[in-house]
């Protein structure tokens, strides 16, 4: 049986050596927010050990009791928040992961129905009323941004909603996470969640200012921006997906990942109509923030690397053809694609081509880094190294607007752009 401490509870297990396991929110085995494990000779008999952990005030004491006195030792490998999370980048910190992969994402008709008409409702009208909330679609969940990060997660599993918030941005405690409901049931389970979220953001708030992830707070601002802001429906872009990946059980090592999927639709207002001779683009957006995201694995070469390996699988690009289409789709019906509010137009097909463009943030034109960069590109592309089409995008008169004018392919903007690029 397990024993309570601030209502958490906390099971303890002894063999050789001895693991005391307290649970995170949810208060049920093997959903762990701190794994620590004790090593002879500090090992107690159980029954010995239950009774004084039983008698700590607070978990602070006890964890400060357990490394201290006992030795113990925490094993974040078999903690809720790591074993749910996404995969760690190459940073090492372990809330900067890439989004979980999915093989193809979608959401079922009731998880649908629930967001629109039913017990979740409230919780998509939030997030339309507030703007630095964006919703995105996985593979039979949602989750829902902030600043960058998972403020909430809502999975369908053996028809229950089930809320998760990433334990790991907790710094200061705001919240009694164990009074949060485990299941989204009722009106009253997702209005507890909905009180949360003003003490979620300040965990997320805190936790950003001693690890900032700019770029994933400028790839949200990028869907807001061509999305749902009041400037949306002008601008040629709409954004589909961000931290798409579906390299999940995948030997081929043939799939992808990538920080935005858009749909070039223009704002012109018959191809807004889809005629027959028009066909909007698929458009996948590597997002650089700074000059230190150039260069390396995940720098602009390791990127168009990666993609031209995905690409030249011509039956990779039919099928996220076809899954964005379905994911565009459910979020216009969920009203998250405001700029095309009273368009009944429905994009089934896109054209043949598709593009590739990086959206660089904040470059150093006295750094000489993005000019070799694009000199080696603009070497393969000559030699038709690539097979398709890389752009570059930028802002126009600052903002994260989509417009097509600023878009242009490597000798363009390498030969438009000089003083920017590197003013020597």
């Amino acid at each position: 049986m397990p024993v309570k401490v601030e209502g958490r509870k906390i099971y303890i297990n002894t063999q050789t050596n001895q693991t005391v396991k307290i649970c995170d929110f949810r208060n049920q085995r093997s959903f762990y927010e701190k794994y620590y494990r004790i090593f002879p000779p500090y090992v107690k008999n159980q029954s010995e050990l239950a009774m004084t952990v039983s008698k700590f005030g607070t978990l602070s004491e006890l964890e400060n009791w357990l490394k201290n006195d006992r030795n113990a030792k925490r094993e974040p490998q078999n903690e809720a928040g790591e074993q749910e999370s996404r995969n760690s980048s190459s940073s090492g910190n372990q809330i900067e992961f890439a989004e979980e992969s999915t093989n193809k994402r979608g959401l079922s008709e009731e998880l649908m129905s629930s967001l629109k008409e039913g017990t979740l409702k409230p919780i998509l009208e939030r997030v339309i009323l507030d703007s630095v909330m964006d919703l995105q679609i996985r593979e039979n969940y949602i989750n829902i941004y902030y600043r960058g990060g998972n403020i909430l997660k809502i999975t369908e599993k053996n028809r229950e909603f089930i809320p998760h918030f990433d334990i790991n941005y907790v710094t200061e405690n705001t919240i009694n996470f164990t009074g949060l409901p485990y299941t989204l049931e009722t009106n009253k389970d997702v209005e507890a969640w909905l009180n949360s979220i003003p003490y979620l953001k300040h965990e997320m708030d805190i936790w950003f200012g001693g690890h900032p992830k700019n770029e994933r707070e400028f790839q949200q601002l990028v869907s807001r921006e061509n999305n749902y802001s009041k400037i949306a429906n002008s601008t040629d872009y709409f954004i589909i997906d961000i931290e798409y990946d579906n390299r999940k059980g995948d030997s081929s090592k043939k799939g992808a990942r990538f920080d935005l999927v858009a749909v070039k639709w223009e704002s012109d207002g018959v191809k807004r109509k889809l005629p027959k001779s028009y066909k909007p683009t698929l458009s996948f957006i590597e997002m650089k923030y700074s000059d230190g995201a150039l260069k390396g694995k995940a720098g602009i070469g390791g990127h168009i690397k990666d993609f031209k390996t995905f690409s030249d699988v011509d039956m990779n690009i039919t099928q996220i053809k076809s899954e964005m289409a379905e994911v565009f789709q459910q979020k216009r019906e969920l009203g998250l694609v405001t700029g095309l509010k009273g368009n009944n137009n429905r994009l089934e097909k896109f054209a043949e081509k598709i593009e590739y463009v990086f959206l660089l943030a904040n470059h150093d034109p006295e750094k000489s880094t993005l000019k070799s960069l694009l000199e080696e590109v603009l070497q393969k592309e000559n030699q038709n190294e690539y097979g398709f089409d890389i752009k570059f995008c930028t802002s126009n008169f600052m903002g994260y607007g989509l417009y097509k004018e600023n878009f242009f392919n490597t000798k363009t903007f390498y030969e438009n752009f000089k003083k920017q690029i590197f003013n020597q």
